[in-house]
């Protein structure tokens, strides 16, 4: 990871007190006969969630959550009704 000497691990495992930026994640595997393979190089960032949450452009719209469920359970039930009624 990052460029660093391999580490080897057996099994999941879930990296934690990763630093704020960006890291690189490379990873190999062999099996019992001996052979050997190799991921492509995963890169990814770590946010700062803290940064992030404060940048928020104002409360979450729950008014708009409401008016999409509505329309959406409207549109089901008008599909229900007419392939019911819908004749073959």
């Amino acid at each position: 990871m990052d460029g660093k000497d391999n580490v080897t691990i057996n099994g999941n495992v879930t990296l934690t007190g990763l630093s704020v930026g960006a890291h690189s994640l490379t990873v190999y595997a062999w099996n019992n006969a001996g052979n050997i393979g190799a991921s492509q190089t995963v890169n990814f960032a770590v946010a700062n969630v803290t940064s992030i949450v404060s940048q928020s452009s104002g409360p979450f719209p729950k008014a708009l959550v409401i008016v999409l469920v509505v329309s959406a359970a409207v549109v089901i039930g008008g599909c229900l009704v007419y392939f019911k009624n819908r004749k073959h």
